[in-house]
């Protein structure tokens, strides 16, 4: 080896071989062109994706995709291009099986980090799919952390499965989720429910029970709203007007024509009154070129924008 080093020493490198550095990219706006190239081809490929899979365009915006894709790109460094697509991407049961797996580890994990917490707030709220007519119960942890903030944990979701949805069965139902998370209630918690009667009466006792801020605020829009007040006659003709309208443009094909998607008011949602209203307000200027019936354009002509912009 040292014959060797001393020969190559004596002879220097010729001007036209190649260097290492020609192997890599010479600056950054080459670099920055092979990206927009391969951004070009990965559009065409993605928009290709979404309508032969039926995916919607925010799918690539997702961070489990993104996960996916440094992986696949990962895969492609290590096998090249001798192995096809089909030999890599397991079978869909497969991939559902490994959800229960998933699932244990995330859920050994979360009872984990919830074992150091002092202070936490309990959510809890049921409701019924309108087809299935299927209760589900849903429970929610919330806690503050100086490092990133509030925290929520969505503990549970799934069907309500006992007889009936009295006031000892929500909270059995609700102390057995809390259980498999090792979070029995007691005095010193606090959760937060609806105002209704049966949710007030599962949480009467051992347990300091907070009325949710959203529930009373949605109620007093809804009685000001929905129910006849000779005060408010002006206030409901407005409203009445805007989610007639609102009905009209979603049940047609003018809705898409529209740069927002106008969301509809419903008793039971929380904020639906504001989020109707806000939808409504960003769309005005466009309703006079896509509203077609006669009657729902006189309908319009009648909002004082004003006034709706003082009422929001």
């Amino acid at each position: 080896m040292d014959k060797h080093d001393k020969s190559c020493k004596q002879h220097s490198s010729s001007s036209t071989q190649q260097s290492i550095e020609s192997f890599y990219l010479p600056n950054d706006k080459f670099k920055k062109q092979l990206i927009n190239s391969t951004k070009r081809k990965l559009t065409n490929v993605l928009a290709e994706c979404c309508a032969v899979d039926s995916l919607p365009f925010s799918v690539c915006r997702g961070d489990g995709f993104k996960e996916l894709g440094n992986n696949l790109l990962k895969v492609g460094r290590q096998l090249g291009a001798t192995v096809s697509i089909e030999e890599v991407i397991p079978d869909p049961t497969t991939i559902s099986r490994e959800i229960d797996k998933i699932y244990s580890a995330r859920k050994e994990q979360l009872i984990s980090y919830l074992s150091t917490l002092d202070h936490f707030v309990i959510t809890v709220d049921f409701w019924t799919e309108y087809q299935t007519k299927i209760s589900y119960g849903g429970v929610t942890l919330h806690t503050y952390s100086e490092e990133y903030g509030l925290l929520v944990f969505v503990l549970a979701c799934k069907p309500f499965d006992l007889p009936s949805q009295t006031a000892d069965n929500v909270r059995l139902f609700t102390d057995s989720i809390l259980e498999s998370y090792n979070l029995p209630l007691n005095h010193v918690k606090y959760v937060v429910c609806d105002n209704e009667n049966k949710m007030r009466a599962s949480f009467r006792y051992d347990i300091n029970r907070i009325g949710c801020s959203a529930h009373f605020i949605n109620k007093i829009i809804e009685h000001s709203l929905c129910i006849p007040n000779p005060d408010c006659e002006d206030i409901q003709r407005l409203f009445n007007s805007i989610h007639d309208l609102v009905v009209y443009l979603r049940s047609s094909y003018n809705q898409c024509k529209l740069s927002v998607k106008l969301q509809l008011f419903c008793k039971i949602k929380c904020n639906s009154a504001y989020s109707m209203l806000s939808s409504f307000i960003n769309v005005y200027p466009e309703l006079n070129m896509v509203i077609n019936d006669k009657a729902q354009k006189l309908t319009f002509a009648q909002i004082d924008f004003d006034e709706l912009i003082s009422f929001a």
